[in-house]
């Protein structure tokens, strides 16, 4: 049982073309967290993820800004700490997904940065332990 996630990180791929959009960290929503929580310990799908505070570290080269409040189809791996309940001890875990994704808050003097994105229509591909 996890009680707790940190470091969260996410590799984005275009969920047509499969092309590498790049890699983000961001800061989990309590519901975002609470979510990926559900899912990793009982199973139970999100339909949507807040992600806020999200910043695109390594884009792909090529990389152009997404239009504010367009949906996007996208395909990828979240990876973060999922603290255990009884030991405290830091498990790496990693969800693949593909969604549905719209970023809100793009300012052009920052084009790596978002105030939020939030993924709706999850499919969850896989959840795995990277012990």
């Amino acid at each position: 049982m996890y009680t707790k996630i940190s470091n969260p990180e996410i590799v984005v791929y275009d969920g047509e073309t499969k092309e590498l959009i790049g890699k983000a960290k961001f800061m989990l929503s309590p519901s975002t967290e609470n979510k990926l929580l559900q899912l990793v310990n009982y199973n139970i799908k999100p339909s949507s993820l807040l992600l806020l505070n999200v910043i695109l570290y390594e884009p792909a080269e090529g990389y152009s800004i997404p239009l504010p409040y367009y949906q996007y189809m996208r395909e990828g791996k979240i990876t973060a700490l999922f603290t255990e309940a009884d030991t405290k001890r830091q498990v790496p875990i990693e969800i693949a997904i593909k969604y549905k994704t719209r970023a809100h808050g793009a300012n052009p003097a920052m084009p790596n940065y978002y105030d939020s994105v939030v993924f709706s229509d999850i499919e969850v591909v896989s959840v795995e332990g990277k012990y």
